[in-house]
């Protein structure tokens, strides 16, 4: 082992590697995959799961949700840091980070820091480069930003407050957590993909990572110098996970790697079909992982020996989330599975609408993951309720209005497929029904069929076209999908057909703030005001206005309206909690 003078000052770590299986708990951080065993967090893996709440985003998530007090932190491809409430999954706030290209955030004392990235061609090449953003948890204000000549890919590490930044200009950046500043930095000679781990206690300061250069690298965390490097003959975009004073690590030729930590001497090694591209988790004295070939393996810690190989799906190339006896396997085909971890017998499979690169992350009872169209998925355990069947015959006008009430119900609780039957059921008697078409538009657009989901908010249209409430609703929907200039034209029949209703100028304040049109959002906003005084969404949407602006006093008028009008509401809260004295 390699020992460090004792050094007096308070040391903030998540897990002691030296002591396997032992948690240290100081101030809450929030790492990618959680601590050093890479085991996608805390809790208990439900024995069967039902989708209790989905978020849409406007481009892909393929980074992996990040938990920390209540929140979820998540980034999309559409240049955005998401701040949801866990439970509800509602946004509390989000953070435009001008680049599209961002990883897995990180939380750390009560600060959010990920990277951003972009590379653009131009007549002298291509040109990368990257910032980092240290965000203030609870408000999402920045706290400051570091520029990074190459594009970042891994997740950024934090212990004892400093941050550890990975890039692919081979390089890697010790910073201070607190104001960003340089602390040290070194170089290997490979592109970087490997997110840290990095382990500070009284004994050892040590960072461990993968290159492509085919080395796992041991770096001393106070000042970067190299303690040792292992060469294991291939590329490794990985992150190391760690146990017992063992490194874990798979490599791009489909091996997984034992290491001793002190010294990189290899103890064992192990084959799979295809490729690794995700982190091992260590649960139980047991090594689980996916690999390309859509298996998830498992070998005993010690000694190597595979205990088992269950097929998940297509190829695998996010991280397990692996506790207390069972794992979660997520696949490129959109299964995700979860594995009894003694036997690797399926317990349950749950099939996404879409591609799965990011990695599930476990908080309680709660799996969450994100999908390539856009949408985070939060999986509870499954309650039991009887089946829904599909009414036939005909119907009275008042059973056909109860059918519509109960699709509503369905859709509130995140029971779309219970909602689509029951709207298809009003729908076979009564095809004409306006209502019971955009109910099953709502249940398809929840199941993530969006050709079905167009078709039938396209029809309740047809069906009433002089109605402000499906045209609203298609333009909501069409905005949820970028058709921004669609959305705005419904809305403006909306307005046109119901000139006294406040919602079609609502919702075109909302689309025009997010386009960044702030003035023209501005003044849909307050002709909303003049026909509904007392709607908290027009108060909530002004206040981000004036919060853009900056204009404080303006919108700590508008929160507080809003408050006046929904006590409960979340987004008005933390942005007044965040605003502080200003």
């Amino acid at each position: 082992m390699i020992v460090r003078p004792l050094r007096c000052r308070c040391v903030v770590i998540l897990l002691l590697l030296w002591l396997p299986g032992s948690v240290v708990a100081a101030v809450e951080v929030s790492l990618f995959r959680g601590g050093p065993q890479r085991q996608g967090g805390e809790g208990v893996i439900p024995g069967a799961v039902e989708e209790l709440w989905r978020f849409k985003t406007r481009g892909e998530v393929r980074s992996t949700p990040v938990v920390a007090a209540g929140r979820a932190y998540i980034t999309g491809d559409d240049g955005f840091l998401y701040c949801l409430d866990l439970k509800r999954g509602t946004e509390l706030w989000r953070f435009d980070a001008r680049h599209k290209d961002l990883s897995t955030p990180a939380v750390a004392g009560g600060r959010v820091f990920f990277p951003s990235s972009v590379s653009e061609g131009g007549p002298e090449g291509v040109e990368s480069r990257a910032v980092l953003y240290c965000l203030d948890a609870a408000s999402g204000d920045e706290l400051w930003k570091k520029r990074i000549p190459a594009m970042i890919a891994a997740s950024p590490a934090c212990a004892a407050g400093r941050v550890y930044v990975v890039a692919l200009n081979k390089r890697i950046t010790c910073l201070d957590a607190a104001d960003g500043k340089d602390v040290w930095d070194a170089g290997v000679r490979g592109e970087i993909l490997s997110t840290p781990i990095v382990v500070d206690d009284l004994l050892c300061d040590l960072l461990w990572f993968g290159s492509d250069d085919k080395c796992l690298y041991c770096l001393d965390a106070q000042n970067g110098r190299q303690q040792w490097k292992s060469d294991l003959k291939a590329a490794i975009h990985a992150a190391p996970a760690a146990s017992g004073g063992r490194l874990y690590v798979g490599t791009t030729d489909g091996v997984m790697h034992c290491l001793d930590a002190d010294h990189g001497k290899e103890t064992w090694k192990a084959k799979t079909a295809k490729g690794i591209a995700g982190a091992a988790a260590i649960e139980g004295g047991r090594v689980i992982v996916g690999a390309s070939d859509g298996s998830g393996y498992c070998w005993d810690a010690v000694t190597g020996q595979r205990l088992w190989k269950a097929g998940v799906g297509d190829e695998i190339v996010g991280s397990p989330c692996a506790v207390a006896g069972r794992a979660v396997l997520g696949s490129v085909s959109g299964s995700l599975c979860g594995i009894d971890a003694k036997s690797g017998r399926q317990l349950w499979k749950y099939q996404l609408p879409a591609k799965l690169i990011s990695s599930p992350t476990l908080a309680g009872e709660l799996l969450l993951i994100g999908s390539t169209k856009g949408t985070v998925h939060c999986l509870g355990p499954k309650k039991a309720r009887p089946a829904v069947e599909r009414t036939t015959g005909p119907m009275t006008d008042v059973q056909a209005t109860e059918g519509i009430a109960a699709a509503m119900k369905f859709i509130a609780a995140g029971r779309y497929r219970d909602a689509a039957v029951v709207a298809r059921g009003v729908i076979d008697a009564r095809a004409e029904s306006a209502p019971a078409h955009l109910q099953l538009a709502r249940a398809c657009e929840g199941l993530e069929e969006l050709g079905p989901a167009d078709r039938e908010y396209k029809l309740a249209v047809q069906l009433d076209p002089r109605a402000a409430l499906y045209r609203n609703a298609f333009g909501k929907y069409l905005a949820r999908m970028g058709r921004v200039r669609e959305a705005m034209r419904e809305f403006g029949y909306a307005k046109e057909y119901a000139p006294s209703d406040a919602e079609a100028y609502l919702n075109c304040g909302t689309l025009l703030l997010t386009e960044g049109k702030t003035a023209e959002a501005e003044r849909e906003c307050l002709a909303a005001l003049d026909r509904k005084a007392d709607d908290p969404g027009t108060f909530l949407c002004l206040a981000e206005i004036y919060l853009g602006k900056p204009d404080y006093r303006g919108a700590r008028d508008y929160l507080e309206r809003c408050l006046k009008a929904d006590p409960g509401n979340a987004r008005a809260k933390t942005l007044l909690d965040g605003m502080g004295k200003r």
